[in-house]
C-alpha cells in the first residue's frame, strides 16, 4: 500500500502471481480500476507436470531421509525447502560435509551472495539448494527435477503451490516431495 500510494494517480498497475490470496485481491480491487484477471491455468492444472509425493518418517531420521532422496536424484537439480534461516544453513553445510553439492539460499545473505549462489545452482556447480520461502517466489531457474519440503511450508496450501511450482516447468516433468 505505501509503494502504492507512492505512484501517481495516472498509472497502470499490474500485479502477477501464481496465486492470489483475498487479501491481495482486496488490494487489486482498491488500486486498480476496471481489473482483469488472466488465468494461465484452471485451478487444480497448475501442477499436472509435478508428481506429489509424501514419506512417512520419524522426525530423528529426517536427515537421513533426505539423504536417501538426494541419492536417488544423482545429478538432478534439486531443491530443498526449510523453514528457518539457520537450517538452511545447517542442512547445506551437512549435505556438503557428506560429499553433495549443497548451497543455503535466505534472506539473510547479501545480494551478492544471493546472485552467486544462484548462479552457481544455475549452472550446474551446486546441484542442490537448500533454502527459505525466499526462494518460493519469482525464482526461475530451468531443470529442478525435485522439490523436498525438509519442513512444512508455514502458511500451508499457498506456500505450497509456490515451493513446488519451482519444478515441473515448460512442460518437463518434476517431483515435489514431503
Amino acid at each position: 500500500e505505501t509503494i502504492l500510494n507512492a505512484t501517481p494517480g495516472e498509472r497502470r498497475t499490474h500485479m502477477v502471481s501464481a496465486t492470489f490470496p483475498p487479501g491481495i485481491e482486496r488490494l487489486a480491487e482498491r488500486y486498480q480500476r476496471d481489473p482483469v484477471s488472466v488465468e494461465g491455468t484452471a485451478l487444480g492444472e497448475a501442477n499436472a507436470n509435478i508428481e506429489h509425493i509424501g514419506h512417512l518418517v520419524q522426525r530423528s531420521d529426517r536427515y537421513t531421509a533426505l539423504v536417501n532422496l538426494l541419492l536417488l536424484a544423482g545429478d538432478e537439480r534439486v531443491l530443498v525447502f526449510v523453514e528457518r534461516r539457520s537450517d538452511a544453513a545447517q542442512v547445506a553445510t551437512m549435505l556438503s560435509e557428506d560429499g553433495f553439492s549443497a548451497l543455503p539460499l535466505s534472506g539473510e545473505l547479501a545480494q551478492s551472495q544471493r546472485n552467486h549462489t544462484l548462479a552457481a545452482f544455475r549452472n550446474g556447480r551446486a546441484t542442490i539448494l537448500v533454502a527459505t520461502d525466499v526462494a518460493a517466489r519469482g525464482l526461475d531457474i530451468q531443470g529442478v527435477s525435485m522439490v523436498i519440503n525438509y519442513d512444512f511450508p508455514d502458511n500451508g496450501v499457498e506456500d505450497w503451490v509456490h515451493r513446488v511450482g519451482r519444478t515441473g516447468r515448460a512442460g518437463k516433468k518434476g517431483a515435489a516431495l514431503i
